[in-house]
Parts: structure tokens; sequence; C-alpha cells
């Protein structure tokens, strides 16, 4: 019996930026459907995770690869798990974090 993915990618185009709002769990099991979005999003990329309820070290991974491939993409929102996953990787200097606005 096929269960849904525990992830949600609301995407949305201000005009300026691509926005994909993610809710839900970004894990080795998720972070491939995340991938795909921002591979299908127009650029710039901009990453709501505000949203964010569980990560493990494959979606800060796959995030940390996502910056790499988009080096324009910007995170404009961190769920309290997101931000300590990326503060004790040391992976802080990957992300551009910036205001929602």
């Amino acid at each position: 019996m096929d269960h849904p993915l525990p992830l949600e990618i609301d995407v949305s185009d201000d005009g300026t930026r691509t926005l994909l709002k993610v809710v839900g769990e970004l894990d080795v099991a998720t972070a491939p459907v995340l991938g795909d979005a921002c591979r299908r999003a127009g650029s710039p990329l901009a990453l709501d995770l505000s949203g964010v309820t569980f990560v493990d070290g494959t979606g800060i991974g796959s995030l940390a690869d996502l910056a790499a491939a988009h080096p324009e993409m910007v995170l404009v929102a961190l769920s309290p798990m997101v931000e300590r996953l990326i503060d004790l990787g040391g992976l802080a200097d990957r992300f551009v974090v910036a205001d929602p606005g």
C-alpha cells in the first residue's frame, strides 16, 4: 500500500524569485522530492523551511547540494531543527539566509 510522503512543497513566483515553501519531513525519503521541485522551479530560488518538522543528515546534505547547484538560492526562513543542524554541522557558510520580505 502506498503512503503519501510526509513532505509538501508549495511553489509560488513573485516575479523576482521562485519561492518553495517546504512543510514536513526532509529526510532520505523526501530529499529527492525537494531536489526535483528545485530543478523544475525558475531561478532565482528561495526556500522557506520554517515548516520543516524533521530533518536528517540526508536532508541537510541535500540542502547543501542545492546551494552548490543554485548559488543564487536564498533561505528565507528556517525551522529551529533546520537551523540547529546547519549550525551543528558547521554548514552556515554554505547558505545565504535572508528576511522573507
